[in-house]
C-alpha cells in the first residue's frame, strides 16, 4: 500500500475492535513501510490516519484493505 491511500480496516481485525473503529471508518495510509520482526521475515506496517483524529501506529498492513476507489488521494508521497 502507499501513502496517501485510502483503506477500511477489516471489520473482524481485533485491532478494530480494540480501538474502537466501525467496519465504515476509513483513513488515510500516512506511511508505508517494512519492519523484519523473527521468522516470519519482512512485514509491511502502516501508519493510518481516520477522520475523527484517530492514528493507529505500525499495524501489519494485512488487517486492511484498499477501500474502493481508494487511490492516493494525491498520487502517494513519502511518508509524513
Amino acid at each position: 500500500m502507499n501513502s496517501g491511500q485510502i483503506v477500511r480496516i477489516k471489520p473482524a481485525s481485533p485491532i478494530a475492535v480494540d480501538a474502537g473503529i466501525t467496519g465504515d471508518a476509513a483513513g488515510e495510509v500516512l506511511c508505508s513501510y517494512y519492519r523484519t520482526t523473527g521468522p516470519e521475515g519482512e512485514i509491511e506496517r502502516l501508519d493510518v490516519r481516520f477522520d475523527d483524529g484517530l492514528v493507529l501506529w505500525g499495524v501489519p498492513a494485512s488487517e486492511f484493505v484498499v477501500h474502493a476507489g481508494g487511490a492516493a488521494v494525491d498520487g502517494g508521497r513519502d511518508c509524513l
